[in-house]
């Protein structure tokens, strides 16, 4: 057996919140931060607080924006943290 040394961690996250909690909220909890939940990682969110995108490079795919919506993020983190918590 080999040890494990673990050191800070962080999670930097980018971009417009279109369709955050509807879509990319449920792939975050899944592929991001369940995987991390135990390393203790700091999140931090640079994102912009526009409600229409003037330029919009994603070939017109949609999606509302709503720059309140990122706050859920910290919701989920703590919850999924208090859910590993609770299974260690």
């Amino acid at each position: 057996n080999s040890a494990v040394l673990l050191g800070p961690c962080a999670i930097n996250l980018y971009g417009l919140p279109r369709s955050f909690r509807a879509s990319v909220l449920p792939s975050l909890i899944r592929h991001v931060i369940r995987p991390n939940a135990g390393y203790g990682c700091d999140y931090y969110v640079h994102f912009d607080t526009a409600v229409t995108d003037a330029f919009n490079g994603r070939s017109d795919r949609g999606g509302a924006l709503d720059p309140t919506e990122i706050l859920s993020l910290k919701r989920a983190v703590l919850a999924v943290h208090r859910e590993n918590d609770q299974q260690s």
